[in-house]
Order: structure tokens, then C-alpha cells, then sequence
């Protein structure tokens, strides 16, 4: 386990943190409709949570 590097949660993939913005360099709007935030937070039973963003396909 070690901390992401902003230093906001922890990492112990798999899925492997990828922050939103980073999301959104590799999902383009161009490319993909993405919702208007706030985005959902899914909780997880360790006190962790994370983003649930449903993306489409233009």
C-alpha cells in the first residue's frame, strides 16, 4: 500500500488510481460525452471511495 502522488488515497489497485483529470486527458471530450460534476462517489467498506463517471462515446 503506499500513497498516490497528490498524496490523496490509497493505492491497491487493481483498478489503479488515475484521477479525474488525468481521465480526462485520456478520454477527451472531443471523443466522449462526459457528465456535468459533481461526479458520484462510491463508497468502498475500507472508508475509501471513488468516482463513478459513466462516459459515451461521440
Amino acid at each position: 500500500m503506499r500513497r498516490d502522488s497528490a498524496g490523496q488515497g490509497v493505492v491497491d489497485g487493481p483498478p489503479y488510481h488515475c484521477d479525474i483529470n488525468a481521465m480526462r486527458a485520456l478520454f477527451p471530450a472531443r471523443q466522449w460525452e462526459w457528465p456535468k460534476p459533481p461526479f458520484d462517489a462510491v463508497a468502498h467498506p475500507g472508508g475509501a471511495f471513488e468516482l463513478a463517471v459513466a462516459l459515451v462515446r461521440r
